[in-house]
Order: C-alpha cells, then structure tokens, then sequence
C-alpha cells in the first residue's frame, strides 16, 4: 500500500546536531517516550543515553540501545510509541519504559501530551501538525513508499492502535488438541476449505483468547459490571440457574437466544425491536430455516424440559410470521 512517510528532525539536547527520524504517523510523536538504535551502529553509539526534544511539545525522551533495530533501514533510528503501537510496546516493557503515555485518547482527541492541539479531533488536525513540524524546522522531507499498513475491513481506513486493557480467556489445550485432530482427521469440516490451513495455525500458536470489544480478532461478548466495579460474564449457565421464583421468568429462553446472538455479531449489544425481529426472522446461518426456528430446535435438544411452554409461545410467533407472508 502507498503511504506517506514523515522524516522528522529530532535535535539532541544540549548538542548542536538533529536525527532524523521515519514515521507513518506524525500525529503519535507527543506518545513518544524514546528513540531506539542498534547498539553497534557506529552514527549513533556516542548518543546512547542521551536525550533529544520532541518537537512541538519541546519534551525530553532518551536514545536507547535496542538490538532488534535495523541499521539498514530508513535512517536505523526508530520511535518508542508503546501506546501506539505493538513493537514499541514490546521494546518499551523490555527496557522498563512507561508504557501509558497516550497522544489520543479512545474518542480520537489529542491528550494532555499534545499541548495546544490537547481536545482536538485527531484525523483531522494531521495536516496542522506537519504544517507546524514544517514552520519550526522539525520537517526534514516527505515521501511516498509501499509499506504494511493496517486498515478496517470494512470501511478501508487506516487503523490507529491504541493500548487498552483487553480480557482475555486462557485457553485449553486439550481441547485445542481435539480441534486439531477432528480437523486433521476430517471430523470437522472447516467451509470454507481455504481457512483450513489458518484455523489450523492459529490453533497451534493461541495461548490466550481476546474477547472484548476493542479486539476486532475477538468476540463481543455482553458483560455487566457488578458494585465493586469488576467485570463478570453473562454466560448461558448464569440465566439457567437463576432462582426459578424470584428472577427466572418466561422469557429466559428468548434471553439465551439473544445472548448467542451477540455473542455471534449478528445483534448489537443495544438494538431496537425492529432489528432484532428482523434477526430472528430472518434466515439462519444454514439458510434453511430462520433464525428463531433454528434457536428453538437447538435448545428443545438441551434445555430442561421446563422450558417447553416457552418454545411453544415462541413457535406460535414463527407461525404468525409465515401466515403474514
């Protein structure tokens, strides 16, 4: 992909003399906390340990030494931006750097860090920030290269990383055992068929699964948060065993439907009446019955028989929904 690349001047502190530094993404410098080089690359040896300015907001940060920087590339000087960004989240921990300091916030507004740009929308004040770097001499050049870049799968923008807590579910390996042997022995048919491969690494390697919403690799799963402010799963078992005379009530077959719903993107966390009729009715994933009907045959095989009255009331709304077509 053909992206723009920012070469911006850094000057070292108490030196007469700059660096020049590479970026896709001039507006994360005010989240910079070093600037790494290769131990052994001889421009830069006698800078290690000292500080340079980061433009704009005139803050300190060191020039560290970090083996994994490669002197061959651009101008062997990278930024440290753990809360922008996974490698220097990676180098920062390794060499005990703070990790939390953000140039945006979750909203897409420049922080505190920013100075003067602090409340203004990110996306659309990036052009004011290179006119600024460029007025004060902190601009050396810019171009256009082909690099890996991050997009949304849907809407094809440019991804902006942002360091955020995540829960994550630590995953069996016996049971990512069995999945690799039912795949590899044909029991479970994976469609389609070209993702076989993939499921199959991933498998391999997954420790640990993401599963909130900031996660786009992960599941969204409905949560609520109890008095002291922790986190706690609403799962299946939890609707199932609640006190059958004080909180269980007829509609807790139609809850666990909704549940898997969400959990299955296919029903917003909030969502109007409309569109969660035009869920249930609509097709299933099968295609060879609605969705509703397909819920009901899955939980007629595994609920209580207790719930029975509730599926047959449910049933009842299939039936008027055909007779209106």
């Amino acid at each position: 992909m053909q992206v723009k690349q920012y070469n911006l001047r850094y000057f070292v502190d108490t030196k007469n003399i700059s660096l020049v530094v590479p970026t896709l993404r001039p507006e994360t410098i005010f989240a910079d906390v070093a600037l790494a080089v290769h131990p052994d690359d001889k421009r830069y040896k006698k800078l290690i340990k000292n500080k340079v300015i980061i433009p704009i907001i005139n803050k300190t940060i060191p020039i560290i030494a970090e083996e994994t920087v490669d002197p061959t590339k651009g101008t062997g000087i990278i930024r440290i931006t753990p809360a922008h960004d996974k490698r220097s989240l990676l180098i920062a921990q390794k060499h005990g750097l703070k990790i939390d300091k953000f140039a945006i916030d979750k909203s897409g507004c420049f922080t505190k860090s920013a100075g003067d740009f602090c409340g203004k929308q990110a996306s659309k004040f990036v052009k004011n920030i290179v006119k600024n770097l460029d007025d004060i001499h902190n601009l050396e050049s810019t171009k256009y290269i082909e690099a890996e870049v991050n997009v949304h799968r849907k809407t094809g923008e440019k991804a902006r990383p942002l360091l955020c807590n995540q829960l994550f579910i630590k995953t069996d390996n016996k049971e990512l055992s069995n999945i690799q042997s039912a795949i590899k022995e044909k029991k479970l048919a994976i469609i389609p068929e070209e993702y076989e491969e993939k499921i199959a690494n991933i498998i391999q390697t997954i420790e640990y699964r993401p599963v909130t919403k900031e996660d786009s690799k992960g599941y969204s799963l409905p949560l609520r948060k109890g008095k002291t402010g922790k986190n706690y799963f609403i799962s299946d078992n939890e609707l199932l065993n609640l006190p059958s005379k004080k909180t269980k009530n007829k509609f807790t077959a139609l809850s666990l439907i909704l549940f898997n719903l969400i959990v299955d993107r296919r029903l917003r966390q909030y969502f109007s009446i409309e569109e969660c009729i035009d869920v249930l009715l609509g097709k299933s994933c099968t295609g060879e019955q609605n969705t509703l009907e397909a819920y009901i045959e899955l939980f007629n095989e595994t609920l209580p028989r207790g719930y029975s009255k509730e599926f047959n009331e449910l049933k009842k709304l299939v039936e008027y929904s055909e007779k209106e077509k």
